[in-house]
């Protein structure tokens, strides 16, 4: 309802609470198990390591004749902030998530937040599908064809880690001269 009444809002991420002992930061340690089709494995396993978490336990599950694993993981509580979200949509719903808070531990360093950056828009109007087929390419869009946006609005997140600019907005040149692309 905001959004169609002209106005958006901005929510910030949790934050977590550290503990400062002699000098040295420590952070908060989760066990997080994940039961997930075998399908999904490999990208579970990969985005979690990369999250500073280290697997402690695979388990073979059998439900109703399919092949489930069950994958446990510490992890710091930081690097499960915002995945769990990705996690369901990457398993298409079909994972089941838990985390138990374990105990505090030297801060492990530094996660890196989001591997994509965002695609913006240059321009006030209505994106054409002419403008936004070509910047689908560079990523994924949140907006579709004759969606109202304006200079500065992110419209998609980008393939790779910076950010990009675009027209959405950019019109097919309509001309009266017509080519033959195939030889006779």
């Amino acid at each position: 309802k905001l959004r169609r009444e002209g106005m958006e809002f901005s929510v910030s991420p949790p934050e977590l609470i550290y503990k400062i002992v002699n000098g040295e930061t420590f952070e908060p340690i989760e066990k997080f198990t994940i039961e997930v089709d075998e399908v999904y494995q490999k990208g579970i396993y990969e985005k979690l390591t990369f999250r500073k978490g280290i697997m402690v336990a695979l388990d073979k599950i059998d439900k109703k004749g399919r092949a489930f694993i069950s994958i446990s993981f510490i992890i710091p509580s930081r690097g499960l902030i915002g995945y769990r979200s990705q996690i369901l949509s990457e398993t298409k719903g079909t994972a089941i998530m838990k985390s138990e808070f374990l105990n505090y531990e030297p801060h492990k360093g530094e996660i890196k937040r989001n591997p994509h950056g965002a695609i913006i828009s240059l321009n006030s109007g209505k994106a054409t599908t002419y403008a936004l087929n070509e910047i689908e390419r560079k990523g994924k869009l949140f907006i579709g064809p004759n969606a109202l946006v304006y200079p500065g609005m992110v419209i998609g997140e980008h393939n790779m880690e910076t950010d990009v600019e675009v027209n959405p907005c950019k019109a097919k040149r309509v001309t009266n001269v017509r080519t033959h692309t195939h030889e006779d």
